[in-house]
């Protein structure tokens, strides 16, 4: 139960920055980066317990790109908006996303191949997708500025060209706090 609000605070800052091995279909391996924005956190006490708990409001703009050599290549621009909620330690953290992205996909549609294996004259299709997602991350940060996380992203692939499809994937990743939070926050 919440009995007060201790502190607020509403400047937009640059919180972390993020580097993550993107699965894009879970199986498709990329490389994601980002920034992660905080606009307004606020802190609260618990009337069950002298801890202080955080709250922030997030936005996280991302670009990504993943690939299969011979098959595919891809790239992805979005954003996310959301919550996260900080333990008491500010060592552990849960973000809940909601966001939209553009998806650029260049798929292998022939090519020729010659007896030695060797492929040539590839011919590519150009793929564009909006996909609006929500998002699930959990980090940890054993060190007070660098730490772990994992992100599970289900979004729907929608495009005038091609049938809607559902498009989950996953970030495992390292994020570094500029920001490196203080004992009294």
């Amino acid at each position: 139960m919440i009995i007060a609000a201790v502190s607020s605070t509403t400047s937009a800052q640059v919180q972390s920055v993020a580097i993550s091995y993107y699965g894009q279909g879970y199986i498709r391996p990329g490389v994601k980066a980002g920034v992660n924005y905080t606009f307004r956190s606020w802190t609260h006490a618990c009337k069950d317990s002298s801890k202080i708990k955080e709250r922030s409001l997030i936005l996280q703009p991302q670009i990504g790109a993943y690939w299969k050599h011979n098959s595919y290549t891809g790239a992805v621009l979005n954003a996310e908006g959301g919550i996260v909620f900080h333990s008491a330690s500010k060592k552990v953290y849960s973000a809940y996303t909601a966001g939209i992205a553009y998806m650029a996909h260049f798929e292998v549609m022939s090519f020729t191949a010659d007896f030695s294996g060797k492929i040539g004259n590839k011919k590519y299709e150009l793929r564009n997708y909006l996909l609006p997602t929500i998002n699930l991350e959990y980090g940890w940060f054993p060190l007070n500025n660098l730490g772990l996380f994992s992100k599970l992203t289900m979004g729907w692939r929608l495009s005038p060209n091609y049938d809607a499809t559902l498009l989950p994937s996953a970030e495992l990743g390292i994020r570094w706090r500029i920001n490196k939070p203080t004992e009294s926050e």
